[in-house]
């Protein structure tokens, strides 16, 4: 196996190589060392999907951050209505089922409880709303830009599509016809 890749390494550009997959890797493609796998249009390792995100699972995690802006925004929404609503108290009574889920020992919400939670419900939400926006915007701005968060925070040059002119060119002076197909 070290025999094939230091036969690669002649004939392919070394920046192009991943030494631990072994394998000749596209311009935006890069390893991730927490999954340990080379991914395609790599843009970042997300702890909370416990992935990597790439070009097979972006539009994925795209709707996901939009579904969790959604979520938060109408959370933080109604929780702030129940707040300023001074005519939600008196329907406190009138909530039967949500009295099924408390245990018995709670008894009945009152007036101040009922606020104490929404402080606590705006809280919690505004404190997740606020990162979990920002990182939507910085993914609405890298599709904008047709960049990845891994290019755009890399100290490395910005990705460009080259001619096929350079690509036929790279290939001959290499002598490998892998590159000749897609770079």
């Amino acid at each position: 196996k070290n025999v094939e890749f230091l036969k690669l390494l002649e004939l392919v550009d070394p920046i192009q190589l991943c030494p631990d997959c072994l394998i000749i890797r596209t311009p935006r493609s890069r390893h991730c060392n927490t999954c340990n796998v080379c991914v395609e249009r790599f843009d970042h390792h997300c702890p909370w999907i416990n992935n990597c995100v790439g070009i097979n699972n972006h539009r994925y995690f795209f709707l996901f951050l939009l579904f969790l802006v959604s979520t938060l925004i109408s959370v933080f929404t109604c929780s702030l209505v129940g707040y300023l609503d001074q005519k939600s108290y008196s329907t406190i009574d009138q909530a039967k089922l949500f009295y099924k889920l408390l245990p018995e020992s709670v008894g009945e919400l009152d007036e101040h409880i009922y606020r104490v939670a929404s402080i606590f419900i705006m809280t919690t939400t505004g404190f997740f709303l606020m990162p979990v926006c920002f990182l939507f915007y910085i993914q609405i701005k890298n599709f904008c830009l047709n960049r990845t968060t891994n290019e755009r925070f890399s100290r490395k040059k910005p990705y460009t599509k080259k001619s096929s002119k350079e690509v036929e060119e790279r290939a001959e002076s290499t002598g490998s016809s892998l590159l000749s197909a897609n770079t």
